[in-house]
């Protein structure tokens, strides 16, 4: 199985890391990091309660996707939601969520 997937991209002129994986029995975290030299800036990090943590482009700028349960009556049958967290150009911000959808169909940007 995959343990972490990692993506790198350009923000602010500095090389930024976007990086997602397993967390617990079925859930994820997205954690997004650049470096000022040696040190790391740890610009977001969230978890979700399903394995479905990733990141797509909106207008060129990364938003990182969290998809939640929300565990009724059970987490297999419970609906789901995603949450976006968005770039600003300076920090990450929560963006909203999405409709809830059935947990065997995936999300899909609006």
């Amino acid at each position: 199985g995959e343990f972490a997937a990692v993506e790198t991209v350009t923000l602010a002129g500095r090389p930024t890391y976007l990086v997602t994986h397993p967390a617990g029995a079925h859930g994820s975290c997205a954690i997004v990091v650049r470096y000022r030299g040696a040190v790391p800036d740890v610009l977001l990090e969230r978890c979700g309660s399903t394995p479905n943590a990733t990141f797509e482009l909106a207008d060129g700028m990364p938003v990182v996707v969290l998809e939640q349960s929300t565990y009724e009556p059970d987490y297999v049958t419970g609906l789901r939601y995603a949450e976006r967290y968005r770039w600003t150009g300076r920090r990450f911000v929560f963006a909203g969520r999405s409709a809830l959808y059935p947990a065997e169909e995936s999300y899909e940007p609006e």
